[in-house]
């Protein structure tokens, strides 16, 4: 109770502070807009985002933090790969009126990146929206074990964090058979165009995130709505949870997002969905002229950028990398501290402060053993949808599962006759 009258009187004095901020500026004679211009000519947007990586640095030698050579080489690349992913999330990928599905943790790119604890059953999808406004999530529903979505209020790299305000899974809605040829939906987000030609029988998945206390669109089902909160932040999130049992042998969602309400906004077109970035897609857009690419109805219109909006993707890249660096490191730091090679449980309430699946419980710890030590662990999961373990590195990046055997699952472990299991962690 302490916590939650916590966060919501942080939560207010933002607003409180935001809404004086305007209006000194309005006062003033100044908007939004010509302080980020001041900032971006003069170069202080710039140096403030390289003086917020700098100080992200701390989290590498900070203490408890393992300080041998490869550790320490490890925590830097976390950063840089922190950097890498927050820039694609806030610059390249943050307009709410063409949302596009993107990977923020993803240790199966070619580039990967990996946060929190990643599950590496897990695909983890987000698209930055706008909580004001009215969208669509179409798509295959694919074969994939486990599906969810969600809406948090807020931004990674913003003040006051997220929030989950409202999370239904798959199981919950109300599906329709696939639909074949040009009603079939949107064309698939980029992490997932190579299995579309797999996945057309799967059922269509239909979505609408709506402000929660306007009325959705006419003829949508109730368990297909999801609600955002624009009073508690005009930033949000809608997120896709996928989980595997077998990840070679399921197809996962293919879903786009697109804007059916553009509140306020006077473009004269309304914004499109997501495309799918394919070979011949990508191909596509390379040879169309940019004065040809409006007229195709595959490609998302070219969003106007300005001096704010980098001022603000930068700002909030740098306060996702130092602040996730920072927090993971203080777990990790935590865990070490107070229990080696066991494994309690998490706290919920903290699980979910921070974005996490409120239907998941998380157990978390700290590993070390010798070289000619193992590690033994017995447990008898209770009947659930699926459970796995997982090892991580200290900066919570799960290690690489695409070249080493580091995880198991409810489908891929033996079980005992009494419906236990035994994982054994050792060098060899």
């Amino acid at each position: 109770l302490i916590v939650a009258i916590f966060s919501a009187l942080v939560l207010a004095l933002l607003t409180v502070y935001k809404a004086f901020h305007r209006f000194q500026l309005r006062m003033r004679g100044i908007t939004e807009d010509d302080v980020a211009y001041r900032r971006v000519v003069t170069g202080q947007s710039w140096e403030e985002f390289c003086d917020t990586l700098k100080a992200a640095g701390t989290a590498v030698i900070g203490h408890n933090s393992p300080k041998d050579p490869l550790n320490q080489a490890e925590g830097y690349r976390y950063l840089a790969r922190l950097t890498r992913v927050a820039l694609e999330n806030f610059l390249e990928c943050a307009d709410p009126l063409s949302p596009q599905l993107v990977a923020l943790a993803n240790g199966n790119r070619q580039c990967r990146v990996c946060i929190g604890s990643d599950n590496p059953d897990n695909l983890y999808q987000n698209a930055v929206i706008d909580s004001r406004r009215t969208y669509r999530v179409r798509g295959s529903r694919g074969t994939v074990n486990y599906l969810g979505f969600g809406v948090q209020s807020g931004s990674y790299g913003a003040p006051g964090g997220l929030r989950t305000v409202d999370y239904k899974e798959a199981s919950e809605l109300k599906m329709q058979p696939h639909a074949k040829g040009k009603d079939a939906g949107s064309s698939p987000s980029s992490s997932l165009s190579s299995s579309s030609s797999s996945s057309s029988s799967s059922p269509t998945i239909e979505i609408y995130i709506v402000p929660e206390g306007e009325h959705p669109p006419p003829g949508i089902p109730t368990t297909n709505i999801l609600r955002s909160r624009p009073q508690l932040s005009e930033e949000g999130l809608f997120i896709v949870r996928q989980t595997f049992a077998r990840r070679s042998k399921e197809l996962p969602a293919e879903l786009s997002i697109e804007v059916v309400s553009p509140k306020g906004d006077t473009a004269s077109s309304p914004p499109r969905a997501s495309p799918s970035l394919s070979p011949s897609n990508r191909a596509r857009e390379r040879k169309v002229p940019a004065a040809e690419k409006e007229a195709d109805s595959g490609l998302v219109p070219i969003r106007k950028f300005t001096p704010k909006a980098l001022d603000a993707g930068l700002s909030k890249a740098g306060l996702l990398v130092a602040g996730a660096s920072n927090m993971f490191s203080r777990w990790a730091s935590g865990f070490k501290s107070n229990h080696v090679n066991k494994l309690p449980l998490f706290d919920q309430k903290t699980s979910d402060s921070v974005g996490g699946d409120p239907n998941i419980r998380y157990y978390h710890s700290y590993w070390e053993i010798g070289e000619d030590e193992a590690l033994v662990i017995d447990a008898k999961p209770p009947k659930c949808q699926t459970w796995n373990f997982q090892l991580n590195n200290h900066w919570m990046e799960s290690l690489d599962y695409r070249f080493h055997n580091i995880h198991t699952n409810k489908f891929l472990a033996r079980y005992r006759k009494d419906g236990s299991v035994r994982v054994i962690v050792s060098h060899r």
